[in-house]
């Protein structure tokens, strides 16, 4: 009885298993015993090897009275680095393989950064919809139109997303041309040969909003290019993007950093984008005459940042056309006052539907104007002629 139990235990272990038919299996203990059967007697020291060969281990040596306990099996923990490459199998090795199954450490750590990078700029963009539709003040309101504008503000975050990745990755103007393609109808610029390849460069355009900090990019063509931005979340929350952008905080101690820094960056000879507005401006191409009047409110840090970059050329530059004039005119949008929250109404019907975004956007370029006294007044007539020639 002795021996059968005992090639019991060890086709148990041999699966894996542990033995519960007999009470002194349960505590995982055996005591062998030659034990007289028909055919003879079972020879204890056979059995002893067996279970030595299938992990068990002696707390008492001697003979018969040897007692077994199975031996626990260690878990194996394999641990991997990002520089590990698994080794491919000889029948595969022709096959490419996924970065996710090459590296999947770093491909985990890079899709939660995504999905981080998507749920605040969804969080960003549902609140200010929200904001914009009930007005910022109305708390409860803003609160539950948030929650109802969560899903759109989602697939609005997902392309933002991937624009900011492609960004990143490809550059200024070629990730602007792709994000063009895509997120516009086409890109018309004007006057382009006034644009110089290389050299301290400092644009200054209308901000319309929209697509036309991507068309002037696209129409520059220069990889050097850098945009000065207020100092946003949903700007601060693309991390690809927000490489190439020169942010200015409020207060005049800060606007005084921005303003060295915008002129270090001429210094060394790159090209710097820049709204002298400081926000949202009327699009020409649906307000023709308040985007006119919107010039009267640019700022004189042209001139400022001139004096600290000797030799920079300044070149206007005119956007149009990036606000849809269906969207524009939708009747949402007309019940909002003033044309400011119009045309920011108006913005955010077009992010939310994709077809209000097939619009054809013009970009002209003035004559490049040297530094000097009366840069400002300059700037402003060279807008305005090319207001008026659109």
């Amino acid at each position: 009885m002795a021996a059968e139990t005992a090639r019991g235990l060890a086709r148990c272990l041999s699966h894996g298993q542990r033995a519960r038919a007999d009470p002194r299996l349960d505590l995982g203990v055996l005591r062998h015993a030659a034990v007289r059967r028909g055919r003879g007697e079972a020879q204890p020291d056979r059995v002893q090897d067996r279970l030595r060969g299938h992990g068990a281990r002696p707390i008492q040596e001697g003979g018969r009275g040897a007692i077994y306990v199975p031996r626990p099996r260690a878990r194996q923990v394999q641990v991997r680095t990002a520089r590990d490459r698994p080794v491919p199998h000889p029948a595969r090795a022709g096959r490419t393989r996924s970065r996710a199954r090459r590296d999947p450490e770093l491909t985990r750590t890079r899709i939660k950064g995504v999905i981080a990078d998507r749920s605040e700029l969804a969080s960003i963009v549902a609140r200010e919809s929200a904001e914009t539709i009930v007005g910022a003040a109305a708390g409860r309101r803003v609160a539950a139109t948030r929650r109802l504008l969560s899903p759109a503000a989602h697939l609005v975050a997902r392309r933002f997303v991937q624009y900011d990745r492609v960004l990143g990755e490809r550059g200024p103007h070629l990730g602007a041309a792709w994000i063009a393609e895509r997120a516009t109808g086409g890109v018309i610029v004007d006057g382009a040969d006034r644009v110089p390849r290389s050299g301290p460069l400092l644009v200054v355009a209308n901000h319309p909003g929209l697509a036309d900090a991507v068309s002037l990019l696209v129409a520059l063509r220069r990889d050097d290019a850098w945009v000065v931005a207020a100092d946003f979340p949903f700007l601060r929350a693309m991390r690809g993007a927000n490489q190439r952008f020169l942010f200015v905080r409020d207060g005049c101690a800060a606007r005084v950093v921005a303003l060295r820094h915008i002129a270090s960056r001429l210094r060394r000879g790159d090209a710097v984008l820049l709204f002298p507005a400081g926000g949202l401006e009327p699009d020409p191409a649906v307000s023709p005459v308040a985007a006119m009047d919107a010039l009267d409110a640019w700022s004189r840090s042209i001139e400022s940042i001139t004096r600290l970059a000797a030799g920079t050329l300044v070149l206007p530059a005119l956007v149009s056309g990036v606000v849809s004039r269906a969207a524009f005119d939708h009747p949402l949008s007309r019940r909002r006052t003033p044309q400011r929250e119009r045309q920011r109404f108006a913005s955010m019907l077009q992010l939310a539907f994709p077809p209000l975004q097939r619009v054809t956007v013009g970009v002209r370029f003035g004559a490049p104007l040297r530094s000097g006294a009366g840069l400002h007044d300059a700037a402003l007539a060279s807008m305005r002629a090319l207001m008026n020639q659109a």
